[in-house]
């Protein structure tokens, strides 16, 4: 379990389809690019995109990112992509971190239009580590998705759920990403000449 000690949280007001800017105190990796900015949207999802640029709030039903074309879909974490509000005295948003860690926290949010409640985390690292915690999940009317996602149109994502909340498989799990997962130049040096194995991939491949 994603669980950490004393650093101070910080709470935040999400409205209903909203979000907040949030700092990350490192430089996080996530395919191709190195982010010190996010947006922690109500709807359990941390973006990199500018919400204000992309106009996105991730609502409300959880998407198929291996069927979805794109932008204002792009890099982002799906802890838990759904209809998601913060509608009783309990709820909290909130993150915790120093320059080792960042968690982002769901806590007692109530899927919308219920008294349903749901608690999940975030967790990422500046390796590139990314943990997803669920922690308690009860979502019955709604379609949830669990994943992370890059530019979607060249097939930049992973997908470890997508369909009814009802169902949802394994609430009490953590799912990790190392880090391999989201760098192009681990999965295709080609993608830039700047990558390590760049110049040995271009030459294999000109002699295939």
């Amino acid at each position: 379990k994603l669980t950490y000690g004393s650093d101070p949280k910080t709470y935040y007001n999400i409205p209903d389809d909203g979000y907040v800017p949030v700092d990350i105190p490192f430089a996080f990796p996530f395919y191709g690019q190195n982010y010190t900015k996010s947006y922690m949207f109500s709807n359990g999802v941390v973006g990199f995109l500018d919400p204000t640029t992309h106009g996105n709030g991730f609502c409300c039903d959880g998407i198929n990112l291996a069927s979805n074309p794109g932008s204002p879909w792009n890099f982002a974490i799906y802890a838990l992509q759904t209809d998601l509000i913060q509608g009783n005295a309990n709820a909290k948003f909130y993150t915790q971190g120093n320059s080792t860690y960042l968690k982002y926290a769901w806590e007692n949010i109530n899927e919308y239009g219920t008294n349903n409640l749901n608690t999940f985390s975030i967790t990422l690292k500046p390796t590139g580590y990314i943990g997803i915690q669920h922690d308690s999940i009860n979502v019955q009317n709604h379609n949830v998705t669990t994943g992370i996602a890059g530019d979607l149109s060249q097939g930049q994502y992973s997908q470890y759920y997508n369909g009814p909340g009802s169902i949802f498989p394994i609430p009490g799990s953590t799912m990790t990403f190392t880090g391999t997962e989201t760098n192009l130049c681990y999965s295709n040096p080609l993608s830039s000449p700047t990558c390590p194995g760049y110049q040995q991939a271009y030459y294999n491949q000109q002699c295939s």
